[in-house]
């Protein structure tokens, strides 16, 4: 019987260190400025984790609004957004059948056309 309650304890000492020294990393993270600042380092410094990440923000609906509204406030990556659709013809078809869905937007959509047509016949 001593044996087999040696070999129990033998079995549980392994699990008991584990559990002791589990870490709550996203409650760390939130919590030590520095540890933090480090993994953001880390992750905006390697494109491959960066895409991955930013894969994770665009899946919930918070997230990617948290993220397109940084985006949003920041110029020059508004800039770079609005240079990306207007050079590439599907985004840019994309941006304005979605714009004259509503009826306000496409009468301004045909104003700004309509001005750039007479800007472009002088």
């Amino acid at each position: 019987m001593k044996r087999n309650t040696t070999i129990v304890w033998l079995a549980a000492i392994p699990i008991m260190v584990v559990g002791a020294c589990a870490v709550d990393v996203p409650q760390l993270i939130k919590t030590d400025g520095e540890l933090r600042a480090r993994v953001m380092s880390s992750i905006s410094s390697d494109s491959t984790l960066a895409a991955a990440m930013v894969e994770r923000l665009m899946v919930g609906d918070e997230t990617r609004d948290a993220m397109l509204d940084k985006l949003f406030a920041d110029g020059a990556s508004t800039q770079e957004m609005m240079l990306r659709v207007a050079t590439d013809r599907t985004r840019l078809d994309g941006v304005l059948s979605l714009a004259v869905q509503d009826s306000a937007t496409k009468d301004h959509v045909l104003a700004l056309l309509k001005g750039m047509q007479m800007a472009g016949a002088k």
